[in-house]
């Protein structure tokens, strides 16, 4: 799209409710967090929550996401998602790592 062309950049899709549960995560209370979405990958488990980290992402709103093992130590996270597109990306890459991570004896780090 050129500058001064008049088209707008198309819309990213928000985050949802609906699409996260479609994705296979699903409703989940933790210890430290009130709701989050959870998503179990191999012997680990990845979390999107609010911005703050101690809610669900309301419809539309930026997201935070955490991958963490078993035993609840925080492998990493990406803090602000704003959109599906995004998230998606980040899911989809921590997920090769935990199953990764999940092959190798859970010993290997999450950093590509």
């Amino acid at each position: 799209m050129t500058q001064g062309s008049g088209a707008t950049r198309p819309r990213r899709p928000p985050i949802s409710s609906h699409w996260l549960a479609r994705l296979g995560f699903v409703m989940s209370h933790q210890p430290g967090v009130s709701r989050a979405w959870r998503l179990d990958v191999g012997d680990d488990y990845l979390l999107v929550t609010d911005v703050g980290g101690y809610d669900v992402p309301e419809p539309g709103a930026p997201a935070s996401a955490y991958a963490f093992t078993r035993s609840d130590d925080l492998l990493e996270f990406e803090e602000v998602l704003i959109d599906s597109r995004s998230l998606h990306g980040w899911v989809r890459s921590a997920s090769r790592r935990c199953r990764r991570r999940s092959r190798q004896g859970g010993g290997a780090s999450l950093t590509p």
